[in-house]
């Protein structure tokens, strides 16, 4: 767990209205602050690309930067550019990339192990922003859950 020095707070989800998520990371600063540590922001280091009328593609772009915004210190968990699998994937499982110029094969589970790294860390609350296609997001609210962490999941519209 996080120690008694800092508030952490992971991010999930695939929203990209910035209100909710705005109003998510404000209630979680007003009780860091009640109790006197600075809030930390954990999310994972997604591409920052805009969507077309919405700026950004993720709850994780528009936390980081309204997290900046307001202050925090952000902690960005770097996605696997290679696509390496881990010892629990399955053989087989790796799927073959046609692009030219990307990696030729890559683990589809990367987001998963993306979000165990920052489960791992046992922030003190996940906000989970759930579209109907956020499977991952959904595994990491079942795992938070089963690892007692708080989750404050909201679904979208």
């Amino acid at each position: 767990k996080v120690g008694r020095r800092q508030r952490q707070s992971c991010i999930r989800g695939g929203w990209t209205d910035p209100f909710p998520i705005a109003a998510g990371l404000l209630h979680r600063q007003a009780i860091a602050r009640s109790h006197g540590l600075p809030p930390v922001l954990m999310h994972a280091d997604t591409p920052f690309q805009p969507s077309p009328g919405v700026g950004f593609a993720s709850a994780d772009a528009h936390a980081d930067q309204l997290a900046r915004a307001l202050g925090w210190q952000v902690c960005r968990v770097p996605a696997n550019p290679s696509g390496l699998c881990v010892p629990a994937c399955p053989k087989g499982h790796r799927r073959v990339n046609n692009r030219p110029g990307a990696a030729r094969d890559w683990c589809p589970d990367t987001d998963r192990h993306q979000a165990t790294v920052m489960l791992a860390s046992q922030p003190d609350v996940v906000l989970a922003f759930l579209t109907p296609d956020a499977d991952v997001t959904r595994e990491t609210v079942h795992l938070a859950k089963a690892m007692g962490i708080e989750v404050i999941a909201l679904e979208a519209p």
